[in-house]
């Protein structure tokens, strides 16, 4: 005796035809899909597999050129700056951002404590444009802070660029030149109190 099947009037069974079989598997896939979505928007299981959208980082525009920058909105950070880097990228810089204009001159002055790189520096007025520009050089390692040489702005000012050494000259910016921020730069403004 056969371990087939019979049906009762003594027949093998028939295979079910290939059409149906195919149609229950695809209604098999879309349920296992619809669960795995659902599990997934509650869950967030595929998250770790998902590729991250890029960073939007905040920019600063003069004329043609941009350059993206870190953004120094308080003290801690604008007392570190660009120190202690070996190298700044030719795109790439740091936007100091203070609540007000301040005046020119020495008390509002940058240094270079701690760089170990050159860096060009632009001053930026309340109007967004550039009033002074320096090439700060390099101190030695070491050097107080009573010696150290000190970049003090022209005109007043309110936001300050800090790139690579040479880029300001090498693009033709300039003193005069408008300055524009990206949405997220003007967005992190602090604004000062009446």
């Amino acid at each position: 005796m056969s371990d087939t099947k019979r049906h009762s009037d003594g027949a093998a069974p028939r295979a079910r035809p290939l059409a149906r079989r195919l149609a229950e598997l695809a209604m098999w896939v879309a349920a296992l899909a619809v669960v795995c979505y659902v599990a997934d928007r509650r869950f967030n299981l595929l998250d770790r597999f998902r590729t991250p959208p890029a960073a939007v980082q905040p920019t600063v525009r003069v004329g043609e050129h941009s350059f993206r920058v870190e953004l120094v909105t308080n003290d801690d950070t604008r007392r570190a700056g660009l120190s202690k880097r070996a190298s700044i990228d030719a795109d790439t810089g740091m936007l100091f951002v203070y609540p007000q204009e301040h005046p020119a001159g020495e008390p509002s002055s940058f240094w270079m404590k701690d760089c170990w790189v050159d860096i060009d520096i632009a001053f930026i007025g309340a109007d967004r444009r550039i009033v002074t520009t320096y090439t700060m050089k390099a101190e030695p390692p070491g050097t107080g802070d009573s010696v150290l040489k000190r970049y003090p702005p022209s005109a007043p000012w309110q936001f300050a660029l800090e790139v690579r050494a040479g880029e300001l000259n090498r693009r033709g910016i300039k003193v005069g030149d408008k300055v524009e921020f990206s949405r997220d730069i003007e967005a992190a403004i602090p604004r000062s109190l009446p």
